[in-house]
């Protein structure tokens, strides 16, 4: 019930939803047709490296801020207050945030496989559903991250900040932001040759 609350908050206001698919969309599109055939030699070898930290970058934009923002706008405006008075348990309107997130990861991911295809991208181990269910189980893990931060922090403006700062290390460790090695930081690029 509380989950389908939150889908039907998204409904309403579907700009965190879109964005999550959108964004991911658009990097795949500039960094595979501007960037890919000079660093990889041909788009469709770059699109295969590109694709997997898309999908992070999805799955973390679809809910992740979402969970985080409106359990902290629920709490300031006592509507945490309100379900403690109900006879449900208390890790009610938790879960359901987290699992509306999850609903709207699948969907992204779903988008992005979609996008991917038509550009080109296929999946080289004869099933799409495990990246898929990496992907999502990244999406699930970076919510809980941001509903701990939704409840510790006090203002929307910091559950963001904190939000983008917590997950911008993640996204550059995927392929998406590590691409040539001779053209990295020291650190990144020591990084890379370990992976």
């Amino acid at each position: 019930m509380l989950a389908g609350r939150s889908l039907a908050k998204s409904a309403r206001n579907p700009g965190a939803a879109v964005n999550g698919v959108i964004t991911p969309a658009i990097f795949m599109l500039l960094f595979v047709y501007l960037f890919g055939g000079a660093v990889a030699g041909s788009t469709g070898e770059y699109l295969d490296y590109l694709f997997p930290g898309i999908l992070v970058l999805g799955a973390g934009l679809s809910g992740m801020l979402a969970s985080g923002l409106t359990l902290n706008i629920d709490i300031k405006k006592g509507v945490f207050d309100r379900f403690r008075s109900l006879p449900i348990a208390r890790s009610a309107p938790l879960l359901g945030s987290v699992l509306a997130d999850v609903v709207r990861c699948a969907v992204a991911i779903a988008l992005l496989f979609a996008i991917g295809f038509l550009m080109g991208f296929r999946v080289h181990t004869g099933t799409a559903s495990a990246p898929a269910a990496v992907a999502l189980g990244f999406g699930f893990c970076l919510n809980w991250i941001t509903v701990f931060l939704g409840v510790l922090v006090k203002d929307e403006g910091a559950v963001l900040a904190f939000g983008f700062v917590a997950f911008i290390p993640l996204m550059l460790g995927t392929s998406s932001a590590t691409t040539l090695i001779v053209l990295c930081p020291m650190a990144i690029a020591t990084y890379n040759r370990k992976r």
